[in-house]
């Protein structure tokens, strides 16, 4: 994999996610989209900013050429209400994969997803219940089209709650990225 993008950077996970990419030598550009700036500057790193992911339109050239898209925007269940959780969990995700499919069909889009997402949708936890509509929309989309679909589960419900640390994105090395 050479060009990674990987969206919600910002937050723990994507954070993280981001970090492993700097430092891995296989991979040669990353684009992080996001709400929010990073605030750090690495020779590998392009940085995106996408305040609204209600429409990814804007987003369709600089999504073309990718290789793979690792998709960790989200938000923790209570910070919000329970139609804007919906909002980020579902539509958010559905509206960025059908923009990176039309830029870049060959890549590969991976879904942070969770334990417990429900594709029935009949789970009493909103989180399970709109992790679970992402997925089958996505499924559905990589049935109907070129979309490379997979899947990444972050252990049980619960087991990523934020940290004062970790809330705002993975622990930063000083000095990365000066060569």
């Amino acid at each position: 994999m050479k060009r990674l993008v990987i969206v919600g950077a910002s937050g723990m996970v994507g954070g993280y996610a981001l970090l492993y990419a700097l430092e891995d030598a296989n991979v040669e550009r990353v684009m992080s989209v996001g709400r929010r700036n990073l605030g750090i500057s690495h020779s590998k790193l392009t940085e995106v900013l996408h305040p609204d992911f209600v429409d990814c339109s804007a987003l369709a050239e600089t999504l073309s050429g990718q290789d793979a898209a690792v998709y960790c925007l989200g938000t923790h269940t209570g910070a919000v209400s329970d139609a804007e959780l919906r909002r980020i969990t579902l539509d958010y995700t559905i509206e960025f994969a059908r923009v990176l499919r039309g830029s870049s069909p060959d890549a590969v889009f991976t879904f942070l997803s969770g334990n417990g997402a429900d594709p029935t949708e009949r789970s009493w936890r909103a989180f399970a219940r709109y992790k679970g509509a992402a997925e089958k929309a996505l499924l559905a989309a990589r049935a109907s089209s070129r979309l490379r679909t997979t899947f990444n589960f972050l252990g049980k419900a619960g087991t990523a709650k934020p940290t004062r640390r970790t809330s705002r994105g993975a622990p930063r090395k000083r000095g990365a990225g000066s060569g």
